[in-house]
């Protein structure tokens, strides 16, 4: 089913050459988790934002 807009109406079509076929497997895949920054980057990331905010306290432009 597919919607062309969000108050539209539904339209059913077949995206597969063969509509005999069916998904055997119903497994959800298993979720990759981000690993985020490294503690060097989080400790520049918080050394820029430190600096920046510095400045835009002394009245220069951020």
């Amino acid at each position: 089913m597919v919607k062309t807009c969000g108050d539209g109406e539904d339209y059913s079509f077949c995206l597969l050459k063969n509509e005999c076929f069916r998904f055997t497997n119903t497994d959800r895949p298993v979720p990759i988790l981000a690993a985020g920054l490294s503690a060097a980057r989080a400790y520049l990331r918080d050394k820029v934002r430190s600096i920046l905010s510095a400045r835009c306290r002394e009245g220069f432009p951020c």
